[in-house]
Order: C-alpha cells, then structure tokens, then sequence
C-alpha cells in the first residue's frame, strides 16, 4: 500500500479507509477466532503520515482495546445504553 500510494504522491497525505467486515468472516490464524457476529462490522483504518527519524521513536500503529467497555462475550449483540452509562 505504501509503494502504490508513493508511486501517485499520496505518502504524506493522510488516508482513511472504512471497510464491511463479514458477520460470518472465518480465520485460518491459531490466534484468531471467527466473528459470529449478529450484523456485519464496520471497520476504519486512519494512516497519518509523518516525519520519520530512525534516532526517535515512532507509533507504527494502534489498537484499541474495547474490552472495558463491553464484555467480549456480549460482542454482536445489543448494548443497552443505560447499563452501559450505569456501569461506567
């Protein structure tokens, strides 16, 4: 992605990507587990690019852990906005 975004001088300009992630999406990763989810997932992606020093560190990414906020058992099903306000 970063060769073809460099070939059509896109590298310094930020990009934002939304996908549709398939409520029936399966792994073939040990470190994954299927979605099973009630409704498809959106997902978002933001790459900014940046100043790149190879003294200083630098995020290569992020991710973010939801967890706190919603049991990952109850994942693909409803989340009920006054337990949820209650509770945090």
């Amino acid at each position: 992605m970063r060769k073809i975004r460099g070939d059509h001088n896109l590298g310094n300009t930020p990009q934002l990507l939304i996908y549709c992630i398939d409520k029936d999406s399966t792994t073939t990763r040990k470190d994954r587990k299927d979605l099973n989810a009630e409704a498809d997932i959106i997902g978002l992606s933001i790459m900014i690019p940046g100043y790149v020093d190879r003294k200083q560190n630098r995020v290569d990414s992020i991710q973010i852990d939801i967890s706190r906020f919603i049991d990952p058992d109850e994942i693909g099903g409803e989340v009920n906005e006054e337990e949820f306000e209650e509770e945090n």
